[in-house]
């Protein structure tokens, strides 16, 4: 399955096929044009023109050597589809990946194994219940924070959701971002600030993280929420909280081995959910739109 992140990189892809596909036929028909002339002629100077229209061609391939060389094989007839869900969109994003742990928390088990199963439980949670999940990555990848804000803008997500793991405390702790207020007689200008993008939905988030977390505490699962400076919720351009999970209260186990227990994670995934299931009208909630914001980071911004 193509992550978020894959499907952005993924994107020019097409235009170079496109342009060396055009290219390859051009110098075709030029060639087979210098033939078709050197014979009405009754001349057999025909490779000087031939040799330079392929030579041009190979020049081409070499300029785009990544580009995929056009079908020769017919295109099969389609498979029948099936309805296209149509939900709310949500991009999980597991944190850290790669060389990038995150917390150490055995010799053998690192935070970002722990967030990546998670988050491919909450996945099949969502699907669920009728929402469109895209994974940010669904296997040991580095990204940059400002990657992964540029992909989870591009998406046109309704919501996204960072996930994080600890040995700390026990419980889920919900964040939406802790935003700098806006400096009295600032001057308002028509583009927001790649590290401001969230401003706008600044409210909406931390009205949604309160509501997740007090639904979740019903579910007899302990959770706080809060702001919280944590990346790149502030550079996210839709509803976005970060959630953190702790071992369960009570558990008798070493903190890492209660943290990935199976049992545990389905647990915290169901009523992950569940819960944001049960706010749908805040996801659909308006919000005043962050005019001009680009989805990319400018230069110079701030992770």
């Amino acid at each position: 399955m193509q992550t978020l992140w894959q499907d952005v990189r993924c994107r020019n892809s097409s235009a170079r096929f496109s342009f060396t596909t055009a290219t390859i036929w051009r110098l075709h028909n030029l060639s087979k044009l210098s033939e078709f002339q050197g014979a009405r002629r009754g001349s057999r100077r025909l490779a000087f023109p031939a040799a330079l229209a392929w030579a041009a061609l190979l020049a081409t391939l070499a300029g785009h050597a990544q580009a995929p060389s056009p079908p020769t094989t017919a295109i099969p007839a389609p498979a029948a589809q099936t309805p296209a869900i149509t939900g709310p969109v949500i991009v999980l994003d597991a944190a850290h990946g790669g060389p990038d742990n995150g917390a150490q928390f055995t010799d053998t088990l690192a935070e970002k194994d722990v967030t990546l199963s998670l988050a491919r439980r909450i996945r099949s949670e969502l699907v669920a219940r009728g929402f469109v999940p895209l994974m940010m990555r669904d296997a040991d990848t580095a990204l940059s924070f400002d990657q992964r804000a540029a992909a989870a803008n591009s998406a046109s997500a309704t919501l996204y959701i960072a996930i994080h793991a600890s040995t700390l405390g026990n419980g889920v702790r919900v964040y939406s971002a802790a935003m700098p207020a806006q400096m009295p007689g600032a001057a308002r200008t028509p583009l927001v600030a790649w590290g401001r993008a969230q401003a706008a939905f600044a409210a909406n988030s931390h009205w949604l993280a309160a509501a997740v977390g007090s639904d979740m505490t019903s579910k007899n699962l302990p959770t706080t929420a809060t702001d919280a400076a944590v990346l790149p919720l502030n550079a996210i351009g839709a509803l976005a909280i970060a959630v953190e999970v702790a071992p369960p209260p009570g558990s008798t186990d070493v903190p890492a081995v209660a943290l990935n227990l199976p049992s545990y994670q389905q647990a915290v995934a169901t009523a992950l959910a569940d819960s944001i299931a049960a706010e749908r009208g805040i996801l659909s909630a308006p919000v005043r739109a962050a005019s001009g914001f680009s989805g990319r980071p400018s230069a110079g911004a701030a992770p």
